[in-house]
């Protein structure tokens, strides 16, 4: 049974024939519960018990039935069976060898019990009477007709010589208003394929089954007709309307569910008990590139070898199946695959487990939606929301810088002035000058921290513009160093420089000069007196390196990894209490990565702190 179709009220074992499955050695594997009853048992587990070579009275039939095999497709048979109290019967079989894909021969047919009518034949010859009440108590419609043809020989017309009451039933068509009357005369809009077939039948003695729908009488009919004797042919007539227009809306409902699941963008599947494919839409089909691939009735390891470039989707896919059915219930994940083509796609995978009658598993339903596109929106969300997280901080940072390294200066202004304002008079000579020489260095600190901050600033909004020149970087080091000469002379620091020979590059000169200043004037402040900077510029490769090192304070490591770090507070005193942001560090990085080049910090603490500048060489 098909549990993705909706329930028919007509099932196999509501049709009057005997329907079953065998396979190659007699083993049976279905059989309806016509055939069940017919055979005499209760149960189709009763009748499995024997082997369906045992139900013929001669055994030798079942040998020729199947040496018949390879010259018919379908091999129709009439012969006596032994039901299982013994009873013989006579029975129609009409059978059909099938070999599945794995060459695995069965035979499937139908078995009609004749007994009923081989006895009418022979009653018919000897006796009217006995024949009567026979085919009065048939279930099946039956008629008895004599063939007209014109002067070539062809069939053109048939008479109704005899009905039963069953026929009248199924085909609506009184008895008293047909007999001796031409079938054209009753339904002269009958279609001539009955004819046509009916005439075979009476001029050939061939026996025939067909299925056809009669217009005028608006059914369907399954038909088997014989001859007794030239000329004359019979019918058992079995109507199927209701069982046929079941089939006609089943299509119908398919047709519109296959037209509903192509127009889904979504890929759709559905598959066996055993993860066989049974239906796929078109998006799942153009995915997986199976429209010229039979799909149907394979697992995904059976496609995986016929389709390499999905050979790992559709393997893991048999995986999560089986771990569907574990879980009895509903598996949805995010699954991210490479296609053949090079592309990395990203599916929100369903699979929802079918299970019948609340215990064996029956199927399985599968709904992949590409989400790549959405995917790649909430990573782009994840990575602003970062950056507005990074900008937060820097913001934060930033005002702490401002409130924290203007407080200082802007307090010994405040201070002074307070002096100056309720203590003028008192000053000496010697007090106003140490008074003004605190203001011009608070001053000069405040100056060089608005200036760094307002360079930082431009380079975040991207104001300031990149302005490579060709230069001497000797010649940049030693205007840094005359700039600063006095301050160093001032605190004692023996200020070196030394170069192999001297590097070109193109650089701006302004970045580079604030480069340098920033990190001769941190080594001016963190380095004792009496101490020693050395500056060296030397080539490494494709770049210049210029080195800048100190015998000062140093640093630790923690200390060390803040420095170029927005969101970090770095900010102590220098050997002789100067302020220190750090900030000018923060303008040294942006500036050096303006360039392509590199800066970074070797120091251990109490030993000295070296700052290494790489930029590139002019190609």
């Amino acid at each position: 049974k098909n549990k993705d179709l909706p329930q028919m009220s007509l099932s196999l074992n509501d049709l009057p024939l005997g329907i079953y499955k065998t396979t190659l050695d007699g083993r049976i594997l279905y059989a309806n519960k016509t055939l069940i009853n017919l055979l005499g048992c209760e149960s189709l587990e009763e009748l499995q018990k024997f082997n369906a070579d045992n139900f013929y009275v001669v055994r030798e039939i079942r040998k020729i039935q199947k040496s018949k095999y390879g010259y018919s497709g379908i091999i129709v048979d009439e012969y006596d069976i032994i039901k299982k109290n013994q009873e013989i019967i006579k029975v129609r079989d009409t059978e059909k060898k099938i070999i599945d894909a794995n060459g695995i021969i069965y035979f499937e047919g139908t078995i009609e019990d004749i007994t009923q009518i081989k006895l009418a034949e022979e009653k018919v010859i000897q006796s009217e009477a006995k024949y009567r009440n026979l085919l009065e108590t048939m279930e099946q419609g039956l008629a008895f007709h004599k063939i007209i043809v014109d002067e070539d020989g062809n069939p053109i017309d048939y008479i109704f010589l005899d009905v039963n009451s069953s026929y009248e039933k199924v085909t609506g068509l009184k008895k008293s208003d047909i007999i001796g009357k031409r079938v054209l005369e009753i339904l002269p809009e009958l279609e001539y394929y009955w004819i046509e077939a009916y005439g075979k039948v009476a001029l050939t003695g061939e026996t025939i089954s067909l299925t056809n729908y009669s217009m005028p009488l608006e059914r369907y009919y399954d038909v088997v007709a014989y001859c007794p004797e030239k000329f004359y042919f019979a019918v058992v007539v079995i109507d199927i309307t209701e069982k046929k227009l079941t089939e006609i809306a089943l299509r119908e409902k398919e047709t519109k569910l296959r037209t509903l699941i192509n127009t889904i963008p979504d890929l759709i599947c559905f598959k066996d008990a055993q993860g066989r494919w049974i239906e796929a839409n078109d998006n799942m089909l153009d995915f997986y590139k199976l429209k010229d691939i039979d799909y149907i009735g394979k697992t995904g390891l059976e496609l995986a070898l016929e389709s390499s470039d999905f050979a790992h989707i559709f393997t893991n896919g048999d995986i999560t199946d089986k771990e569907t059915w574990k879980k009895a219930s509903m598996l949805r994940e995010d699954q991210t695959v490479l296609l053949p083509d090079g592309t990395i796609k990203t599916f929100d995978i369903i699979k929802v487990p079918i299970f019948y009658d609340d215990s064996d598993r029956d199927g399985l339903v599968l709904i992949a939606r590409d989400i790549t596109d959405r995917k790649k929106i909430e990573s782009a969300l994840v990575e602003t929301s970062e950056k507005l997280k990074i900008i937060n901080e820097q913001k934060d940072r930033f005002f702490s810088i401002i409130a924290h390294d203007l407080k200082s200066p802007l307090s010994s202004f405040l201070g002074i002035t307070q002096i100056f304002s309720t203590q003028l008079n008192e000053l000496s000579r010697e007090d106003l000058q140490s008074y003004a020489d605190s203001i011009n260095h608070s001053a000069k600190n405040i100056y060089t921290l608005l200036e760094n901050l307002l360079e930082w600033a431009k380079m975040q909004r991207g104001s300031t513009q990149f302005n490579p020149h060709f230069i001497s970087l000797s010649f940049m080091i030693k205007n840094n160093i005359d700039l600063l000469g006095a301050s160093y002379k001032q605190k004692k620091i023996n200020l070196e420089f030394s170069a192999a020979e001297d590097i070109y590059i193109a650089a701006d000169v302004q970045m580079l000069n604030a480069v340098l200043r920033n990190i001769l004037v941190n080594a001016l402040k963190f380095t004792y007196r009496g101490g020693t900077v050395q500056i060296v510029l030397e080539e490494q490769g494709t770049s210049a390196l210029i080195s800048i090192s100190d015998t000062g304070m140093g640093m630790d490591t923690a200390t060390q990894s803040k420095l170029f770090d927005i969101g970090q507070k770095v900010s102590f005193l220098g050997t002789e209490n100067e302020p220190s942001s750090g900030f000018g560090l923060l303008l040294c990085k942006d500036f050096v990565s303006a360039h392509n080049g590199k800066i970074w910090v070797e120091s251990e603490l109490g030993k000295g702190t070296t700052f290494y500048v790489l930029l590139p060489l002019m190609q």
